[in-house]
């Protein structure tokens, strides 16, 4: 079997980027409440970093990041908040999830965690569990239910049966986002595949796709 060629090493976009500003100036003033803006520029620095993208490398380059930013633009004079999200996110509520979810999750690679607009919800996620920031257990809870609200398929037995049947704690967790409304598609592998299919459904006849009760419009996530 051919071996596959590795991609040539890419560089972070430079410090004086106004990427930075975005994404740090997000992390630092928000309260969490989703933004396309943070979503895309977050996709663009993980389109930007190229395989060198792992949690540990996005954490130190937001660091190094936001030190420049401190020394330089006086709104980031106080930026104890980013600080603190940069790693309450990525060294304590990501690894929180995997853990979590060890059962439902362990086939998954450490890339298919740190995807851009997986992490986005995991930085939202944080920021609204609100400070303060020293009270790890509580931020990491909250992180997690917010984060894990979505439950898989059920067999049709079971839902119609009749009986409350709670799920089990481990069973909600939270889809990998591969596009978000006004923030669009987020860089990765499936970038081409998803762009194309929804423009498939962009150019669809409308009575076909209201035979499918598919409306594109309607579709945030």
């Amino acid at each position: 079997m051919a071996r596959r060629r590795k991609s040539p090493r890419r560089e972070p976009p430079p410090a004086d980027a106004p990427l930075w500003r975005e994404v740090l100036g997000y992390l630092n003033f928000s309260g969490g409440s989703p933004d396309p803006r943070f979503e895309r520029h977050l996709s663009d620095l993980y389109a930007a970093v190229g395989l060198e993208w792992t949690a540990e490398s996005l954490r130190d380059l937001l660091l190094d990041r936001l030190a420049t930013l401190r020394s330089s633009a006086p709104e980031f004079a106080n930026s104890e908040q980013a600080g603190a999200v940069i790693g309450l996110a990525l060294d304590a509520a990501l690894p929180a999830y995997r853990r979590h979810h060890a059962d439902l999750l362990f086939h998954l690679a450490d890339e298919d965690f740190v995807q851009p607009f997986f992490l986005a919800r995991v930085f939202e996620a944080v920021l609204s569990a609100g400070g303060p920031w020293t009270e790890t257990e509580r931020l990491v809870c909250g992180t997690l239910n917010q984060l894990n609200d979505f439950l898989g398929y059920r067999p049709l037995a079971v839902l119609e049966n009749g009986r409350q049947m709670e799920p089990y704690r481990h069973e909600r967790y939270r889809p990998v986002p591969l596009y978000i409304r006004d923030a669009g598609v987020a860089a990765g592998r499936y970038h081409d595949l998803i762009e194309r299919t929804i423009q498939f459904f962009a150019e669809a006849p409308r009575d076909l796709l209201r035979d499918a009760y598919f409306d594109l419009d309607r579709m945030e996530e």
